[in-house]
Parts: C-alpha cells; structure tokens; sequence
C-alpha cells in the first residue's frame, strides 16, 4: 500500500479562499481559485485597498463547538453564514467567424485551460480598470477567448467558450457573425490603474528591442516595424494586439523550457483573438484613418497563423490536416489592400506595402531553373499521370497553367533580389482561386506545383516565423502523393533539403 502524501497545512492563503474555507494554492499575485471564478485576489492589492475592502477582512475564527454546550458558543456556530457561491457569468453574444484567423495550436485535444485576459478598454478605447491576473499552468496549449479587448492591464477572467467554425477568407464576407455563444457581459473591477500587467510589458519589450528587427531585413520597412508601427499601434488596440501577439510567438522560439514556451503561446492565441476581433469590427468602417493599422495588422495576422500552423499541424499525422492553411488568409489581406491601396501607397507606410510588387523583369533565370519550370507545364497535359480526366475541365487546365505562369514571375522578381520577401507572398495572391480550391482538396498536379514554390521559402530561412517552414510543407505535401509522382518533386526536394545550392541559380 502506498504511503499517504503529506499534507501542509498554511494560514497565509487569500482572505477569499479563507471565507470559503478552501484550499488556497497561494500563487501571486491572484491564486488559482480566485482566477478560475473571476473574482478579485486580494494577494493583487495594497494593504490600503484590502483595508478599504470590507469583504477582505480577516475571517473570524470558528468556535469550537467540541467538548462544550454552552448556548452561546451554539448560538455563534449556527450563525456562521456559509461561504457565498462563486459568481455565475453567462455568455449572450455572438462571435464572428474568424476561427480561420484564430486557429491555434492545439497538441492536446483534451481539457481547455484559461489565459487570464490582460486588460479591457471601453467602446471609447479608454482602458477600464484591473486586477492582475497572471498566466496559469495549463496542460494544453489551446487558450479560451478572452472576455475584453484588453491591453497592458489586468482583468477578471471568463469561463471557457467555443471558437467557432471555420471562415474561409479574411475578405470582408468572412466577418459575419454566427450564433456561436462566446464572449459574457464585462464587468469592470474598482481598482487602481496602476496594477500593470508585467508579461503585456514584457511582450512590448521584447517587440522594441528585438522582435521588430525579424520580420522584415529592408532598413527602410525595419524602421517602420520598429516605430512607425508601434506609434500607429497606440491608437489602433487590434494592431496593439497583434504586435503583442508575434512578440510572444518570437520569445517561444528562443525558450527551451517546455512550460514557459506553452504560456507564450497561449499569451499570443490571447492577443491574436484580440487583434482578430478588432479587425473584423473596424473593416465594417474602412477609412482613410484606419486603412494602415487594418492592412499592417491583416499582415501580422498572416505571420501568426504562418506559425502557429506549423504549432498545431506538428501533432497530427503528415497527410491529414489543410496544405498551407495561411494561404486563405493572405489572399484575404489581399482583398484588403485592394480597397485601401490608394490610401495605404500614398502614406507612411507606401515601402511595406509596394514590396510585395513583382518586377517587371521576364529574363533572368539559369537556364536549369528555367528548363524545369517550363517542364511543369507538361503537368496540363500528360495524361498518363493518375487524375488526368481533371485536364478535361479547361477550368481545372487553365488554373494550372496559371499557377505556373505566376510562379515563374515570382523566380524572376526574386532572381533581380528586388524584394524576397515580398516577391514570395506574392505568389499564392495571384494564384487562381481555382487552384487553390485544388490545392486545399490536395490533388497531385497542385500539390507537385505547390511544392515547387516553397522552395523558395529557403531564400528567408533566417527569419524565426519562417524557419523549417519549407520542409515542412515537402513532407506534408509527399506524404498526399503516390510513387507516380515522385519524379515530378525531385527538383523542390533538391532544392529543399540542399540549403547551401542557389535556388535561382542553381550553383552552390
């Protein structure tokens, strides 16, 4: 027979845990109890706010009823009140579908643990009043919506809801609302401002000092992410949140502990969904005013499911899962840009956005990469390949022939090294949607195209949000293929797995 653990006995937990005569666990600044029914902690208080507090006062000691029968000590027993049950919180309003842009990682299905939320603002933007409410251990890295779009202070925290389905674009369509329950009535609690969130100032910093400088390796778009775009993020919180969000994301790339990195990536799904829902509200009302933070922020929003994918699809088979399931979402910034082009090139921010211009170049490639580009466009019309009763439909021949055509533009604006970066995102916006219904139903010819543009991918493996990403969308897209097809993905797998040989060029 096993021994009995020990038990430890402590006075020194929270006064609310006290009156309701439960074990406190004593973490600081707010105890697990006190965050997981949303109710202040006075561990998160100054003496003078516990003092100012009548419900934080000392619990009294319970008579002791043993070994007398005194009427009064009866008396006092019968009139201690019981512990007052937790507050019960509902939920009434409705979520958009977005659970495209907010899918996140997620290695255990099983049980969904909070991330108390940061902070809230009113409708007017002002920041309501906090309590601390840190992060808590959790044996899944799936975080629940957070109640408020809240920032830099802390707040009380919501019970577990549903995301809802998938949208599947970031166009304007994808925001409307579905009858899914999420998010309950705010609260505010009256503290003082000045109870900051440390791990929101953390993030911030972490932006300033490091992360701006990975996301871009142009000086002139470098110095946009690291003060144009934070000036803009003060008075845009969505765009607040999703810096907040990549800047937790970059620190979980650099943690080697396992639990740290879980609470950074269960802060940034927090601002993610923050930064998402804030979006979607304010592209109802696009404007000249708002055009820069809505197309940077749609862009952050493309990093972090370009990451966070790889989070999530790293715990399911190879073959099972979406290809590339960023693409949706960058085609959806697109749709963006289109209606605010004019404002946003025009602007501050004209050199993020016109890099993503291809050139007008049509030479350039090694005869090599030229030859075996131009060779897939036997993919349109050998039929004896599996599936070819496809290339019947001109609609399925002709998205092909697109996709091709559009990812030579892309070799080439990257042979001229105009913009990398820019000219690689290029490719799956003008991709015919076609195609990328193709892509998404994972048919061969797709997949074989598909696999040579993230060979490209290679030419920005520095970058954190972008590194292993080429190898793994090669084996994903091989573990969907038949031995039939392994002649056509020689090339990218090259290219892929031999890191050190030009992908332009093809010389090492």
């Amino acid at each position: 027979m096993a021994p009995r653990r020990s038990h430890k006995k402590s006075r020194t937990g929270c006064q609310r845990c006290k009156k309701r005569r439960i074990k406190c666990d004593e973490v600081h600044p707010a105890c697990g109890n006190c965050v997981k029914h949303a109710i202040v902690c006075d561990f998160s208080l100054s003496p003078d706010e516990i003092a100012a507090a009548p419900d934080l006062q000392p619990v009294p000691r319970r008579p002791r009823a043993v070994g007398t029968s005194s009427p009064a000590v009866a008396s006092a027993i019968s009139n201690v009140s019981p512990p007052p049950p937790a507050q019960q919180v509902t939920t009434s309003s409705n979520l958009p579908t977005l659970e495209m842009m907010v899918s996140l990682p997620s290695p255990s299905p099983s049980h969904v643990h909070h991330h108390p939320s940061p902070g809230a603002q009113d409708n007017n933007g002002h920041i309501r009043a906090p309590t601390v409410s840190p992060l808590t251990p959790a044996s899944s890295l799936v975080p629940s919506p957070a109640p408020t779009d809240g920032l830099l202070l802390g707040v009380k925290q919501s019970p577990t809801v549903a995301l809802p389905p998938r949208s599947p674009s970031l166009s304007t369509s994808s925001f409307a609302t579905s009858n899914q329950p999420v998010l309950p009535p705010f609260n505010p609690v009256p503290l003082t401002t000045s109870t900051l969130n440390v791990l929101d100032l953390s993030l911030m910093h972490h932006w300033s000092t490091s992360t701006w400088d990975t996301i871009s390796n142009h000086p002139t778009i470098q110095v946009l992410w690291r003060i144009n775009i934070p000036v803009l993020a003060v008075h845009h919180p969505f765009l607040m949140h999703a810096l907040l969000a990549i800047a937790a994301l970059h620190l979980q790339s650099t943690e080697a502990d396992h639990s740290k990195g879980a609470h950074y990536i269960t802060a940034a799904a927090h601002h993610h969904e923050h930064a998402v829902r804030g979006m979607a509200a304010t592209l109802a009302h696009l404007s000249r005013e708002n055009c820069d933070a809505l197309v940077v922020t749609a862009c952050l929003v493309v990093i972090y499911s370009f990451v966070s994918s790889r989070i999530e699809d790293a715990q399911r088979p190879l073959d099972a899962g979406r290809i590339a399931s960023w693409v949706p979402l960058l085609r959806g910034v697109h749709s963006i840009l289109k209606q605010a082009w004019s404002w946003v090139t025009g602007g501050p921010l004209s050199p993020l956005i016109r890099q993503y211009e291809l050139s007008s170049a049509t030479e350039g490639l090694d005869p090599e990469t030229e030859g075996l580009l131009q060779s897939l466009y036997r993919l349109c019309t050998d039929r004896s390949l599996p599936g070819s009763e496809e290339l019947s439909d001109t609609t399925t021949s002709t998205a092909y022939f697109s996709a091709i055509a559009e990812l030579r533009k892309s070799f080439v604006t990257i042979s001229q090294w105009e913009s990398v970066i820019g000219s690689i995102f290029v490719w799956p916006i003008t991709a015919a949607d076609k195609y990328v219904e193709l892509l998404e139903s994972k048919r061969p010819r797709a997949l074989v195209i598909f696999m040579h543009y993230c060979a490209l991918f290679t030419l920005v493996e520095e970058f954190w949000w972008n590194k292993g990403s080429a190898l793994f969308e090669l084996r994903r897209c091989e573990a969907c293929l038949s031995e039939e097809w392994l002649p056509w993905i020689q090339w990218p797998r090259m290219r892929i797995l031999s890191r050190d040989v030009d992908i332009v060029t093809g010389r090492g």
